[in-house]
């Protein structure tokens, strides 16, 4: 369904339903323009680092899900997030 609605708006990306850790632990620094997060929440603050450093430092995009939703569960990465200058 996300292909199908990315192509319908005439975007182009790259779509990865895999183990985020693997990935991110794989991924060049830099890598990625935009990470949307959708993870075990406990896991989130774990992915932190490695967030950090394969998103492209200058304009990308980190959208996580359950931020708002489930904010107690995910507190521990809103406070990295929020205490990361960048």
């Amino acid at each position: 369904m996300a292909a199908a609605n990315l192509e319908r708006a005439g975007l182009d990306a790259e779509l990865l339903s895999a183990d985020a850790g693997q990935v991110l632990r794989d991924a060049p620094d830099g890598a990625w323009d935009l990470i949307f997060l959708d993870a075990e929440r406990p896991a989130y603050a774990g992915y932190w680092p490695d967030l950090l450093r394969t998103l492209r430092p200058d304009g990308g995009l980190l959208a996580v899900d359950n931020v708002l939703s489930h904010a107690d569960e995910v507190a521990e990465f809103t406070a990295l997030v929020e205490a990361e200058p960048s």
